[in-house]
């Protein structure tokens, strides 16, 4: 089950959601970066909680775009993504889970940026993932990319990403 709509319209805390889960009889909880948003005391807090209630955290997921238009914005995702690969080995998460772009199942012409192509995208993907796989491997953390759009849209697109990757 999501709870992000109950976080975003504030009628479940962050730090309230470990119990509640325990509650539910779950084993353990995934959280996502756009509800932690890089904030260490909630992340703390949410790993102490967790530990009391028994949960483990099985995965953090992170949002990311690389349909980038300079190599700057690429950076940052990539910083993002080493950012979260920290959290995820603090609070023992085995998982990364990450998407290439935010935009769902159909790109839609008109939020693509002027000049960024899906093979843009997919070098940008690329050399970002191989930059942090040993960072990931080195904390026992494995990628897990998702289907949400772009260029892991399908089978074959998460099959040439995680190929190319290598």
């Amino acid at each position: 089950a999501s709870f992000g709509r109950a976080f975003h319209q504030q009628r479940l805390g962050l730090l309230d959601f470990p119990e509640l889960c325990d509650r539910a009889g779950l084993e353990a909880i995934e959280l996502n970066d756009f509800c932690l948003k890089g904030d260490w005391e909630v992340i703390r807090g949410l790993k102490r909680r967790s530990l009391k209630h028994g949960l483990g955290v099985c995965a953090v997921a992170v949002e990311s775009d690389f349909y980038r238009v300079s190599s700057a914005e690429v950076e940052r995702e990539r910083a993002h993504l080493e950012e979260y690969l920290e959290i995820a080995f603090f609070l023992g998460a085995p998982l990364l889970r990450v998407v290439t772009c935010p935009y769902g199942k159909n790109l839609p012409k008109s939020i693509i940026p002027d000049g960024v192509t899906a093979e843009r995208a997919f070098a940008a993907a690329v050399a970002t993932f191989r930059a942090l796989m040993p960072a990931a491997e080195g904390s026992g953390i494995t990628f897990a990319l998702e289907n949400h759009g772009g260029i892991s849209r399908t089978s074959a697109d998460q099959l040439r990403v995680a190929e190319a990757v290598g």
